[in-house]
């Protein structure tokens, strides 16, 4: 692999690998053999432009998420691609910033996509979850919360301050769960209304988390942005939560979150972590 951007488990326990690097999805039976490889890069249907997220359609159906070219594929059981939604230009920057993440399917066939803005120097990035129908229509807006706490790092860069919170999505059947894991507060979203649910708060002192953290990074030495990380400034407080995951009868995971492994530049936060680093002159980002 060069860069997994996403996996997902079928119900017989294969499992589906997105190579965002190479812009390739590889089939694996249970034991781990490979099956098939599906799309490349390029524009045409079954071809990626930038391969970010997956969802599985039951019974086996993949759904591959595009950002660049605003764009689902479908494969079905024989794996070749059997259907493209292309956003209108409307709907594919409906959001706070235009469409980036696949957060998953709901029960009536219409897709959840969050979109981001990023910060322009010091502050929070801004995140909209977004609801478009399966013939790529936008069906309206579910939430708004803020994501990554970003800080000039370097010349011309901005990135994540060390324990910065970031967005968590998840979802089940018509419900669309979601936090930036700052409060022990997760909110669930449906047709009918969204409620709240509570977990158990846990405090992290900041000061000896950043210790931590500076000694880590010092005895690593990541480069290039190892100097300019230490500088940033710190946060007033450690995020509750780190992720949120849906089973298949139902129930919501949430993750605690944990200083040491869950903390951005301490190798947490790669797989849901949006618009990580940005050149400030470019204004391109990827999944960090």
């Amino acid at each position: 692999f060069q860069r997994i951007a996403d996996a997902r488990f079928i119900a017989d326990g294969r499992i589906i690998v997105a190579d965002g690097g190479l812009s390739v999805l590889r089939e694996y039976d249970s034991d781990g053999t490979f099956v098939a490889q599906m799309g490349r890069r390029g524009s045409g249907p079954g071809e990626f432009q930038s391969l970010r997220d997956l969802w599985i359609l039951p019974p086996d159906t993949i759904v591959a998420w595009d950002p660049r070219a605003a764009r689902l594929t479908y494969f079905g059981g024989d794996r070749t691609p059997s259907r493209t939604i292309t956003l209108e230009a409307a709907s594919a920057t409906v959001g706070v910033g235009r469409l980036d993440f696949l957060a998953g399917a709901l029960r009536d066939g219409s897709f959840v996509i969050g979109a981001v803005a990023l910060a322009d120097g010091l502050g929070a990035d801004s995140v909209s979850i977004e609801k478009i129908g399966e013939n790529g229509e936008h069906l309206g807006r579910v939430a708004e919360m803020t994501g990554l706490i970003r800080a000039r790092l370097a010349e011309r860069v901005n990135g994540p301050i060390p324990f910065s919170p970031y967005p968590h999505v998840a979802t089940y059947g018509d419900v669309v769960y979601h936090t930036n894991g700052a409060e022990p507060i997760v909110r669930a979203w449906s047709a009918a209304g969204e409620r709240t649910i509570a977990f158990p708060p846990h405090d992290h002192d900041v000061e000896s988390e950043w210790a931590a953290f500076a000694a880590k990074l010092e005895r690593d030495n990541v480069q290039p942005f190892a100097p300019a990380v230490a500088t940033a400034p710190r946060p007033e407080r450690i995020p509750h939560l780190a992720g949120l995951l849906t089973d298949d009868a139902g129930r919501l995971w949430a993750k605690r979150y944990d200083p040491g492994t869950d903390a951005i530049w301490r190798g947490g936060g790669a797989s849901v972590c949006c618009g990580c680093i940005s050149t400030t002159a470019s204004r391109t980002a990827d999944r960090g």
